[in-house]
């Protein structure tokens, strides 16, 4: 297995309560997580983090450093 760190500025969408109206805007964004082998080849991955956005819209936005979790299956072409 492997050990996984990530970090860096990502695009966020965010929209206001009660409208359509979608924007994007700049934010943090960190994780870290596992990845095994489970034939050759073959990887999955499990990864837990959280976004950040930075003012009012951050204070503002429901899913501020909320933890999310993201599963991967992959091929490694590295190898």
């Amino acid at each position: 297995f492997e050990i996984l760190a990530t970090a860096g500025i990502s695009q966020i969408a965010t929209s206001e309560i009660g409208t359509e109206k979608v924007e994007s805007k700049s934010g943090l964004t960190y994780g870290a997580g596992v990845s095994f082998e489970i034939a050759k080849d073959w990887d999955i991955a499990v990864i837990v983090g959280k976004d950040h956005l930075s003012g009012d819209v951050g204070e503002k936005w429901e899913y501020q450093d909320k933890v999310w979790v993201s599963f991967a299956i992959g091929f490694n072409f590295t190898r």
